[in-house]
């Protein structure tokens, strides 16, 4: 709910003039339930912008980099971001920041479980028969 109320204010606190700022509340309010708050429609909003963003933008990366996005075969960067944007939203206390630490280490742990789960349905060679 902190949230909610942080983006409800930054709308009214933002450059937009007064009745701009009427306007987006009033959309809001139409294109919400009776029963939701505007934060609340808002915010879910931009949280699913974010994770939009952020998935597409390393299934990009791992399309076009040479290593997808294990840097040098070696660096997770999905889970590098994931971690330093979880420990920076701590820091700062930025829910935007620890959503995109969410959505990197959800990615992570897709890419690592379905290569276990590949290499684990790979047939497996027989051994050779030496002859005598």
């Amino acid at each position: 709910m902190t949230d909610d109320i942080e983006i409800y204010d930054s709308v009214l606190d933002s450059d937009l003039r007064d009745n701009e700022k009427s306007r987006v509340i009033q959309l809001l309010e139409r294109a919400m339930p009776k029963d939701r708050n505007p934060q609340t429609i808002l915010s879910a909003l931009i949280e699913t912008t974010v994770s939009g963003t952020v998935g597409a933008t390393l299934g990009l990366m791992h399309s076009e980099l040479k290593d997808g996005l294990d840097y040098n075969k070696k660096y997770p960067l999905d889970l590098v971001l994931g971690v330093v944007s979880k420990a920076g939203g701590k820091i700062y206390s930025s829910s935007l920041s620890r959503e995109v630490g969410n959505v990197a280490i959800g990615i992570y742990a897709f890419r690592k479980i379905e290569g276990l789960m590949s290499a684990l349905k790979r047939p497996t060679e027989p051994e050779p028969i030496a002859a005598e």
